[in-house]
């Protein structure tokens, strides 16, 4: 097996892919969705990479053209992100996710608003 298509390696190539999708990349946005959805199938107890996988949701929620479609990823955003907390409420890394649901939430009250 390569060193590319273990659990830990392709977990660090989401994270990346995340980071330039929040910084405007709306492929890598959907490539770090695939991603992680692969690796949430495979590793399902990993709180981790069910939080990555959430806000890659969010994401894609914010790129979406579709106003239910933006509404349909933003609540299962949400939902995931409260799921990874659930899943190890002393993970210190979530408190970042705290701030990417509220962010969510504005944006859904806003979009809804229009």
């Amino acid at each position: 097996m390569s060193s590319d298509s273990t659990p830990e390696k392709q977990f660090k190539i989401a994270k990346k892919l995340l980071q330039d999708g929040v910084e405007g990349d709306k492929q890598a946005a959907k490539r770090a969705h695939e991603k992680l959805l692969r690796l949430r199938e495979t590793q399902p107890h990993h709180a981790l990479i069910e939080a990555y996988y959430g806000s890659s949701l969010a994401l894609l929620s914010r790129d979406a053209v579709k106003l239910v479609e933006k509404e349909e990823k933003a609540l299962e955003s949400l939902e995931i992100l409260n799921q990874a907390v659930e899943m190890d409420p002393n993970e210190k890394k979530f408190a970042s996710y705290a701030e990417v649901s509220a962010c969510i939430c504005r944006r859904l009250i806003s979009i809804l608003r229009k």
